[in-house]
């Protein structure tokens, strides 16, 4: 049985219709209101009328699993929409394909083959040789993101480097059709195109979708807030959850602006705070709340709770090296002392680059832990090749896809061979695959049939996706003889067998979605998305301590969180510091830097320690140590709210500390 609602969470149940904003700070019940809000929509709605959009798989994945918790009619939850902005993307444009060019068979493209189309377009473009094929993805990203089409940018392109890039760009892009793909960032350009520009298209899904939830609306790009404001123009009826200040992401196009200024946007808007904190103590809470009052681009708003502990603590340690054995230290004495689990830690640092101290000593404790960003099941070489036939089976023209297992297992086109087709390729524009059953490039007679019987194998696999899709993963691994790779590259039988066990899987997860009522091209996309977001691991996916950036760490939280490394030019990191040096008016890095710690801290239940350290090694000179200073995010906090311990100085030694950076800062 589910928790009743406080009164500002009934509140935001009630609204009927119309605009809502629900500004539901960390730990405050979102989901929970979430769930009740669409539970009592369905009353008056018919489920498939309700959109609710999502960043992430497993975050939609859990709001349909506790629908169908709360709903007494589990198909009454399965015909509701609940996924993310890219796979809303996909399913309009897979509806009509054809209005943008593509077949409905398409596939989207990987970083590989991305990169290499990329490379491809900027050939010969000297005013952007400085920059790198991904350098070049992540400037299209941004233009996609900002709703800019090849022909807008171009527009308004006044540089000569920009007039470059928009070249690349029309060029990237037209190789991608014609080899049947689009990329990840094409899934909303493309739909928010066909919902700008096709009326029947655009008259579909807004009469469609009555009632529009968008959660994590803090995360929205221009383009998905542009995709928002279209589907809901009809009905009116939007309900976007969201906080302003866990808004850090704007690297990837994040504005945190569309929250802030969406009761300009919409006019009637109704504004609910949900401010109470069921995650964690007021004493973690207060100290969150003294550091985020800083940033003033914010809806103001204070947690509370009505849960009680002790005062976080603050370490100051010598070095990293002692700051990860006090941490791991106090770890391992707690976990003998029977008092936790080692699932109950997590240590939460601000860039990758500050673990290796850390790992090592809870290494040496022997203390089970998890760095996140470990291997997925996308991530293995054996799915990655079965991906790579099963698509060149949807979409033959898919030359990336053909590129990766041209050679593998090993089949004759060596990099000669690979090389004279891929030439003859771009210089007739036409797809590798179609050279392959003609292959009239300069190949030897034995090259020649391989790439002949590698066309026929293509096209019974062609034969079989559109006539027995279960059938297909089976049969590409025995036509291509896949297990004589695995003995190839892996010595032991154990590990062969799990290894094919593991290609083998991709046959049965396609029959589930199959049996989902989906198809393989579906498939194909679907795991392409998955492969594509960088997506919070599940906490309970193991029992370790884990160690975590606070990029990754948002939407977790654990009994006992050490964030550690809170140091000037770290948190805030020195590129922020820099930008907003260069820029006193707008202070946008600095603020995200204080809304990334605010995560950090937020993710805390019971315990929270911070940590920083005197001396750390100097960039680019490992041996060398240099002095540090606490952030400044540290002398925001009043010393009141924090403890100290025996490794820290004393509050006259810590006062005089805080007093040097504050001046410093100020020169």
């Amino acid at each position: 049985m589910s928790a009743p609602l406080n009164a500002a969470q009934r509140e935001a149940v009630a609204v009927p219709s119309g605009a809502l904003l629900l500004l539901a700070g960390a730990g405050t019940g979102k989901t929970h209101t979430v769930i009740a809000r669409i539970a009592a929509l369905l009353e008056h709605t018919p489920p498939e009328n309700i959109l609710a959009v999502t960043f992430t798989n497993k975050a939609a994945g859990e709001l349909k699993a506790r629908l169908r918790q709360t709903l007494s009619r589990r198909q009454t939850a399965d015909r509701l929409l609940a996924c993310t902005f890219h796979s809303l993307g996909l399913q309009i444009i897979r509806r009509d394909a054809a209005a943008v060019g593509l077949e409905k068979n398409f596939t989207i493209a990987g970083t590989g083959e991305q990169l290499a189309l990329v490379r491809q377009a900027a050939r010969h473009v000297n005013t952007l040789a400085r920059l790198s094929p991904p350098d070049l993805l992540t400037r299209l990203s941004r233009l996609k993101g900002a709703a800019l089409s090849p022909a807008e940018f171009s527009r308004q392109a006044f540089s000569e480097s920009d007039a470059a890039l928009a070249a690349v760009y029309r060029k990237y892009q037209e190789r991608l059709r014609l080899r049947g793909v689009v990329d990840f960032d094409d899934l909303l350009l493309l739909a928010y195109q066909l919902l700008t520009q096709n009326a029947a298209v655009r008259d579909y899904w807004t009469t469609r979708f009555r009632q529009i939830i968008v959660d994590e609306f803090q995360d929205t790009s221009e383009l998905q807030y542009r995709l928002v404001k279209t589907l809901a123009q009809k009905w009116g009826n939007v309900c976007v959850v969201g906080d302003d200040d866990q808004s850090i992401y704007s690297w990837r196009g994040a504005a945190p602006q569309h929250l802030l200024n969406f009761a300009r946007d919409w006019d009637d808007a109704k504004i609910i705070f949900l401010r109470e904190n069921y995650r964690s103590t007021n004493a973690i809470l207060k100290v969150a709340n003294a550091v985020i009052a800083n940033n003033q681009q914010r809806h103001a708003k204070e947690l509370f709770s009505s849960r009680d502990g002790g005062a976080p603590r603050l370490w100051e340690c010598a070095d990293p090296e002692s700051e990860a054995k006090q941490i791991a230290g106090e770890i391992r004495d707690r976990l003998a002392a029977g008092k936790n689990v080692a699932a109950d830690f997590a240590i939460i640092v601000r860039a990758n680059a500050l673990t290796t101290p850390i790992v090592q000593q809870l290494a040496a404790e022997k203390i089970s832990f998890t760095v996140i960003g470990g291997v997925s099941f996308f991530d293995h070489k054996e799915v990655l090749d079965v991906l790579a036939f099963l698509t060149l089976a949807v979409n033959p023209a898919d030359d990336g896809a053909l590129r990766r297992i041209i050679n593998t297992p090993a089949r004759g086109i060596g990099d000669a061979a690979q090389k004279n087709l891929i030439a003859a390729a771009a210089q007739k524009n036409r797809p590798l695959t179609a050279l392959l059953s003609a292959a009239d490039a300069d190949l030897s007679p034995a090259a020649a049939k391989s790439c002949r019987d590698f066309a026929a194998q293509i096209a019974r696999w062609q034969k079989t996706v559109r006539e027995n899709p279960r059938a297909v993963v089976e049969q590409i691994l025995t036509d291509t003889a896949y297990q004589d790779e695995v003995e190839h590259l892996y010595d032991t039988p154990l590990t062969r067998a799990a290894r094919m066990e593991t290609a083998r899987e991709v046959g049965s997860d396609l029959a589930r979605f199959l049996d989902s009522g989906g198809d393989a091209a579906g498939y194909l996309a679907e795991t392409a998305l998955a492969r594509t977001r960088r997506e919070a691991p599940d906490k309970k996916a193991d029992a370790g301590v884990k160690v975590i950036t606070m990029h990754s760490a948002k939407g977790l939280e654990f009994p006992v969180v050490y964030v550690a490394g809170v140091e000037e030019n770290i948190l805030p990191h020195r590129r922020s510091v820099a930008e907003d040096d260069d820029d006193e008016e707008n202070s946008g890095g600095i603020d995200e830097e204080r809304r990334l710690f605010y995560v950090a801290i937020t993710r805390a239940r019971a315990e929270l320690t911070l940590s920083y350290c005197r001396r750390r090694g100097g960039r680019g000179d490992s041996g060398k140590m240099k002095a540090q200073l606490p952030s400044r995010f540290l002398g925001e906090i009043p010393p009141t709210l924090l403890t100290t311990q025996s490794c820290l100085p004393t509050d006259a030694e810590r006062a005089a500390i805080f007093a040097a950076m504050r001046e410093k800062l100020a020169q």
